[in-house]
């Protein structure tokens, strides 16, 4: 049984029937402790994007392929998240990042099935591989975040997580305030692959938690790619826009 499993059904026993975000204690969604207002707080991002790293347009446009993808195409095939970073998609991920706050895995479920849109991206894909924590972070943190929301993902959709073979290799500081060009500098060379024929052949769907200029995920990806993984799509719970 996977930690996001266990969690989920520690949720179930243990945490007050009252709203994981807001504290109220009405809401009508099952046994999830989530109210309905706060989830009309999560911003979900929809059409019409970039056809490649889904970077949101505004207007009544039809979707294309953004000047940044254009310029500088990236490694992967494409890239969606299922929110904007604000509201109470905000506070699940800094809960989770900053918080040790695991309680709001328990509206997993419920945010997958009421937020559909992502469910396309799965379609071939062979497994689904979380962005990895360095060794300091991860003991800091106890848990890989993104290694919890991918096990949530893959309940849901029946596909296999790889745990353990996507690494960091290199610490790096924190990307938080730095510009996209020093983002990319500073994770260039982080991650690597162990078994190098792990993912040969494979279609990967790579999972984080807040696509904010790509440059993580650009790196794992081609990490995957190096080592032979036939595609890689990423998915991220957030997106927020650094310029």
């Amino acid at each position: 049984m996977s930690l996001f499993s266990l969690i989920r059904r520690a949720g179930d026993f243990f945490l007050p029937q009252t709203c994981v975000f807001c504290g109220s204690p009405g809401f009508d969604n099952g046994h999830f402790p989530v109210c309905e207002t706060c989830l009309e707080e999560f911003i979900p991002i929809e059409p019409p994007f970039c056809t490649c790293c889904g970077e949101p347009f505004s207007g009544d446009v039809e979707e294309h392929l953004c000047g940044r993808c254009l310029k500088d195409p990236p490694p992967f095939l494409s890239a969606r998240s299922l929110f904007a970073f604000k509201g109470r998609a905000r506070d699940l991920i800094i809960g989770l990042k900053f918080k040790k706050n695991l309680s709001t895995l328990s509206i997993f479920d419920l945010i997958l099935k009421r937020f559909p849109g992502w469910q396309s991206l799965y379609r071939d894909v062979d497994v689904l591989v979380p962005v990895p924590l360095d060794k300091k972070g991860l003991r800091r943190r106890g848990y890989n975040h993104a290694l919890l929301m991918a096990e949530g993902l893959a309940e849901y959709i029946a596909k296999p997580v790889d745990r353990t073979h996507l690494t960091k290799v290199k610490e790096t500081p924190p990307q938080v305030g730095l510009t996209r060009s020093q983002r990319r500098r500073n994770i260039q060379g982080a991650f690597s692959v162990k078994r190098t024929n792990r993912f040969q052949g494979k279609a990967v769907l790579l999972v984080d938690d807040v696509f904010t200029t790509g440059a993580t995920v650009r790196a794992c990806t081609r990490a995957l790619l190096d080592t032979g993984a036939r595609s890689v799509r990423v998915l991220t719970f957030a997106r927020t826009t650094l310029e």
